[in-house]
């Protein structure tokens, strides 16, 4: 027979949840901004860049996530080699 979960126990379990998902959130984030360095590697993010990017995520469950890294780094026109780094930096933390 189970016993009933503590407030406790059940607080802990949130908390690992929630951390997790941060986690996740994070790689995804990391992931929009590592696409949208590949695009812009060549000075300009085509149309058909974008396009590629929409098909690719159409189905990924985390698609809007990734995208609005993305769209966030293009808007903010970052530089490739500060996305770039920025990637590597969070690879190397968390492997």
């Amino acid at each position: 027979m189970f016993s009933k979960p503590t407030h406790s126990a059940i607080l802990a379990t949130t908390n690992q949840i929630e951390l997790l998902m941060t986690e996740q959130e994070k790689l995804y984030e990391t992931l929009g901004e590592l696409l949208f360095a590949v695009a812009k590697a060549d000075g300009v993010i085509q149309d058909e860049e974008r396009e590629s990017l929409s098909e690719l995520l159409k189905n990924h469950p985390w698609a809007s996530e990734i995208k609005w890294s993305f769209n966030y780094e293009e808007n903010r026109n970052s530089s490739v080699e500060d996305i770039y780094n920025k990637v590597i930096s969070y690879c190397h933390s968390y492997g």
